[in-house]
């Protein structure tokens, strides 16, 4: 699918999720990987208060790609979150890719780790752990609910617990790498704690 079989593809699911007519203009590429590619679609519709949307299209990792998009649409259902994640506008699960609301132009942890500013930094960390707070608050015993929307999806056999447990002990000499990058070292027992823990899940 070329750029403009996927921005009218897009339109259309735009427009099913808002109830107005709408074209994508253009976009512009925001980030992309091996992972995902994501986009900045320009919106041509009478809703004015919408003039960008997110276009994340999945690639090489569709388990975690598809979880990400069940997680925003599982959001969705959730009115007491809807402050702290970005809207889902639906998704094309055969084209690989789904819709968000564009939050606009923010710095990302990442900006914030590689900055200078510590009071931005610390403000930033405690803005978000608010936001996860909030979310995991609004979702307890809501497990159900999210298996139901990412089992329909692709690739919902290659995920949960024992999956994220033996990717993290598939790369575990990275996270002994992190200890090193700081300057500290791992603490006692620490390998041990993570095969305890995979062996769990």
């Amino acid at each position: 699918m070329n750029q403009k079989e996927l921005l009218l593809s897009a339109a259309r699911i735009f427009e099913k999720a808002t109830g107005f007519p709408v074209a994508f203009s253009g976009a512009t590429v925001l980030k992309e990987s091996t992972r995902s590619c994501v986009l900045r679609c320009y919106v041509d519709s009478q809703r004015t208060d919408i003039q960008t949307v997110i276009l994340k299209q999945i690639k090489d990792d569709p388990a975690r790609g598809f979880s990400d998009w069940a997680s925003l649409a599982f959001l969705a259902n959730i009115p007491e979150v809807h402050s702290a994640v970005p809207q889902f506008y639906g998704g094309d699960a055969e084209a690989n890719f789904y819709l968000m609301e564009d939050l606009g132009p923010i710095q990302t942890l990442e900006d914030f780790l590689a900055g200078n500013d510590l009071a931005a930094f610390e403000a930033a960390i405690s803005g978000l752990a608010i936001k996860m707070a909030r979310v995991s608050g609004a979702t307890l015993h809501l497990e159900g609910a999210f298996d139901a929307i990412r089992s329909g999806l692709p690739a919902h056999q290659e995920i949960g617990h024992h999956c994220e447990a033996k990717a993290w002990m598939n790369k575990s000499s990275k996270i002994l790498d992190w200890f090193t990058a700081l300057g500290c070292s791992a603490p006692p027992g620490f390998q041990p704690s993570l095969k305890t823990v995979f062996n769990t899940y």
